[in-house]
């Protein structure tokens, strides 16, 4: 699996948290009024579980993300580089057969 392709993924995971969080809680307001106490803690606990897992997500998303972006600078600089020794050993007259 290439590093974009794990960025993709990682970026998915994060926002499925984001999401699932989102969705606790509104269900958690929602049906409050129905739940123990118990019931309540219950559901605080799994929202704590979720973020927990979600900061977990994020860590891996910004180190994978970070990992991509060196190399793609990286690639850049190599390709920029070999771009200039091209030109200048394109300039040097042995490339046309003079000597």
């Amino acid at each position: 699996m290439d590093f974009f392709q794990e960025c993709w993924i990682g970026r998915s995971k994060v926002n499925k948290y984001k999401l699932m969080i989102e969705t606790a809680r509104a269900s958690r307001e929602h049906i409050k009024d129905e739940l123990s106490k118990k019931g309540l803690k219950v559901r605080d606990n799994a929202i704590k579980d979720l973020k927990k897992t979600l900061k977990i997500k994020e860590g891996k998303y910004d180190s994978a993300t970070m990992t991509y972006c060196k190399l793609r600078c990286q690639v850049e600089a190599t390709a920029h580089r070999m771009k200039l020794v091209l030109i200048t050993f394109c300039k040097h007259p042995s490339f046309f057969g003079y000597t």
